[in-house]
């Protein structure tokens, strides 16, 4: 044999990699025979990097295998801690960690309250008047011969000495960690963070990677000014603010981390915030993200900040009304990943505003996921005005556009969903994820509320008849609709000929029901799990899982689930089942809030498009 014939030597094998090979030839948990790697014997860094990819739940059972194992899980299992007040009505009644809980290997502290459970408003400087509870007596509830009504008045309390409650409590759990340990905190409790424990934070932890905060900006006793602007978290990506209080030490403290900051999520509950900021005097920065744009510094030698956050790759916005140019001047576009606007008033002339800036530059948007929801805006159709259909024209723009989330509310007398289909049918081939949420009002009938669109927007009204189909040449994985079922068949016909749909989420806003019916059950205070659902839900599911629909659909999802507690009665999953199939039914129904449901919904691939467009309350 020539030599330059000679079969090459094999690789050599690290010992982790040889484990990794010899995993799959083990007999049993503990054997360790000649020749033979196995879990005894493998290197815990390799047990590692395993247990970082896998859900805390998959830990857990990895865990029950063998004490080992279980040791050796010990530390993924406590990564992440999530503290709930015991009473939703008194948040400062935050419980002391359990000493099964192992403190050390805690690198993520959340105070939450569940979204749904943040009652506007509940700050804790708001005086509470004390409920009545039942009295108890040996374990029971009993009536008292001095109380005819069996109730006594709770302990009143004032707002100071439960401020003073919750921050000692929370300051005797911070003492647990050691300094620099922890490497995301939230406080979602919907009250003012308490100035002992931001400065704890920022003191002993500045290195935290991702802040959140939930706090009620209908608050009026607050400090002038507020002590966020003042702190700064060396490596800090992420910010999220719920229920901004105080807009000038937001951008206080935005412009202090502005060069590490990658992903930006605020939101308004209150108009009282722009109040109080109207009043005040200039506040030295050039522009803001909302629409609060400061004339220059009259004073001389007053320097003026520019807010410039061209850093963020992810940004979210809620309720914020914005300035026309702030897409294109606090933010860059070529660097932005992610944007979603959720009910800001003037985003339509942002989008136009940057429309303009982006045809005078040769590269294109850089966005990859869009998200639009608003009831704020509507159109007259034609545009009685140029820059009124101006920001259709961004969709042209983004050429790596993948996810597209578009909820809008629109005139039932007017054509304007099918300007807007018409505008977005260039990124249909490109798009694998699409959500498209219509709702109309009337302006020359009477309607009771906003509704629903029964035909997406791209029926005719009353005829059943479609313009055009867009869904003819996409490759959507996963497509999010408002449509009634039964003219989803129609629509949904090219999806049996390819092989890429995934998840098919039908919407309905659950206050439409009382006024329009449900689309899925038969009745719609029927709400306990296996009540009767509409027969064109069932044809619908009936032809998708059947042997002429689509033959790639693994879920149909319908309801609002945006929340993580959907209601009972108004969502469901149908997912498909081979079994089922052989008796001719082709899928299986799961509620929401069983643990299928609850996997289906915690999901990575479900769970951003299922919480698309939620229903955004409207400010006070």
């Amino acid at each position: 044999m020539d030599k330059d014939e000679r079969p090459p030597h094999p690789p050599k094998l690290t010992y982790d990699a040889m484990t990794m090979l010899s995993l799959a030839s083990i007999s049993r948990v503990g054997y360790d025979g000649p020749d033979r790697a196995t879990l005894t014997r493998m290197p815990s860094e390799v047990l590692h990097r395993v247990a970082a990819f896998l859900y805390p739940s998959d830990v857990r059972s990895l865990s029950l295998v063998c004490k080992a194992l279980r040791k050796a899980c010990r530390r993924h299992h406590w990564r992440s801690v999530v503290v709930k007040p015991g009473d939703l009505n008194r948040v400062e009644c935050i419980p002391t960690m359990p000493r099964a809980i192992k403190s050390a290997f805690v690198h993520q502290l959340h105070l939450r309250l569940d979204e749904c459970d943040l009652v506007d408003a509940r700050c804790l400087h708001r005086k509470v008047e004390p409920r009545r509870l039942p009295l108890p007596y040996h374990g029971r509830f009993t009536p008292s011969d001095d109380d005819d009504d069996e109730e006594s008045l709770e302990e009143d309390r004032s707002p100071l000495a439960r401020i003073d409650t919750l921050t000692n409590r929370v300051l005797a759990l911070l003492s647990r960690f050691r300094k620099g340990q922890l490497l995301r905190f939230s406080w979602e409790l919907g009250t003012c963070l308490p100035v002992d424990i931001l400065l704890r934070i920022a003191n002993k932890h500045d290195g935290i990677l991702s802040l959140r905060l939930a706090t009620d900006g209908h608050c009026r006793e607050l400090p002038d000014p507020d002590p966020i602007g003042s702190v700064k978290f060396k490596d800090l990506e992420s910010f999220a603010w719920s229920g901004i209080t105080d807009p000038f030490a937001l951008s206080c403290f935005l412009h202090r981390h502005r060069r590490k900051l990658r992903n930006l999520d605020l939101a308004m509950n209150s108009h009282l915030p722009f109040e109080r900021e109207a009043r005040s005097p200039n506040d030295g920065f050039a522009n803001h993200i909302w629409t609060e744009n400061r004339r220059p510094n009259t004073e001389p030698g007053g320097p003026m900040l520019t807010l410039t956050l061209h850093g963020i790759q992810n940004l979210t916005l809620s309720h914020i009304p914005v300035a026309d140019n702030f897409l294109v001047t606090v933010f860059d576009l070529m660097r932005l990943r992610s944007l979603t606007l959720r009910d800001c008033p003037g985003w339509n002339r942002a989008l136009a505003a940057a429309v303009i800036v982006v045809e005078d530059s040769e590269e294109p948007v850089a966005l990859t996921r869009l998200e639009i929801q608003s009831k704020c805006e509507t159109w007259r159709d034609g545009g009685s005005e140029a820059g009124d259909w101006t920001w259709l024209d961004f969709f042209r723009r983004t050429v790596h556009l993948k996810k597209l989330y578009l909820g809008l509310e629109v005139l039932r007398e007017e054509d304007v969903s099918r300007i807007i289909w018409e505008a977005i049918d260039v990124l249909c081939d490109k798009l694998v994820e699409l959500v498209i949420h219509f709702s109309e009002r009337a302006a020359l009938q009477w309607w009771p509320s906003t509704f629903d669109m029964k035909g997406a927007g791209i029926l005719k009204h009353g005829s059943g008849y479609a313009y055009w189909n867009p869904f003819n040449l996409t490759v959507l994985e996963s497509l999010g609709i408002s449509c009634m079922p039964q003219n989803l068949i129609f629509l949904l016909k090219p999806f049996a000929e390819t092989s890429t749909l995934r998840l098919l989420h039908i919407r309905q806003t659950q206050s439409d029901v009382p006024h329009q019916g449900s689309w899925c059950y038969a009745k719609a205070e029927e709400t306990e799990a296996g009540a009767r659902l509409r027969p064109g839900f069932l044809q619908l599911a009936s032809w998708a899982f059947g042997p002429d629909g689509i033959h790639s659909l693994e879920t149909i999802a319908f309801g609002d689930l945006a929340s993580n507690k959907p209601s009972p009665g108004h969502s469901l999953f149908l997912v498909r089942d081979v079994e089922q199939g052989r008796r001719g039914k082709g899928y299986r129904i799961v509620q929401p809030s069983s643990d299928a449901g609850k996997r289906l919904m915690a999901r990575d691939k479900h769970r951003r498009i299922l919480s698309s467009l939620p229903l955004v309350k409207t400010m006070e």
